[in-house]
Parts: C-alpha cells; structure tokens; sequence
C-alpha cells in the first residue's frame, strides 16, 4: 500500500512538472473524432471496477479457504473414526488395552 502511495504522489508531481493533462491533449486533439481525450476517465472506471472486483475476489477465497479449512478438519476426524472403528474390528483385543 505504501508503494501505491509513493507512486501516485511521484505520479501528481510529474504530471504537475510535465503538464501531462495538456499534453495528452495536444497528442489526441488530432484524433477527437474517437473522442480519445476522454480515456482517463474510462482508464479511471476501469480501475475503480478492477479494484472493486479484486476485493470482492479477495473476500471469497478467504470466505472458501475457512470453509475448506472446517472441511477438511471433519474429514480428518471422520477418518480417525472410521480408522479406530477398523483397528478394533480386525483386532478385537486391543479393545480390551
């Protein structure tokens, strides 16, 4: 996070040195019929959308990493169960240890 942080604020002072608002639109002032002056504010959406749609993915897998987790945990006891129950019924004497 601190990375993004970083980079976003060397990002405003180089935009602010460079006049990168203008200059993009000097480089797409010959393409205005694709309206091409208007991608920061898609790239903007877009970013917003793909962030939104990462923490969603985020919120899932840990939600599907707990459940695996108390998944696997029954199965495990399941499994002792099932393999005391056999230990006891192919050996009948150590029921009495």
């Amino acid at each position: 996070m601190i990375g993004v942080a970083v980079a976003t604020a060397v990002m405003a002072i180089v935009c602010v040195q460079f006049d990168l608002s203008e200059a993009l639109r000097r480089w797409t002032a010959p393409w205005e019929r694709f309206q091409l002056d208007e991608l920061p504010a898609v790239l903007l959406v877009l970013a917003i959308g793909l962030a939104w749609f990462a923490a969603r993915r985020y919120g899932e897998a840990g939600r599907e990493l707990q459940r695996r987790k108390l998944v696997e945990a029954r199965l495990e006891a399941s499994l002792d169960a099932t393999s005391a129950a056999l230990t006891a019924a192919i050996w009948p004497s150590t029921r009495a240890a």
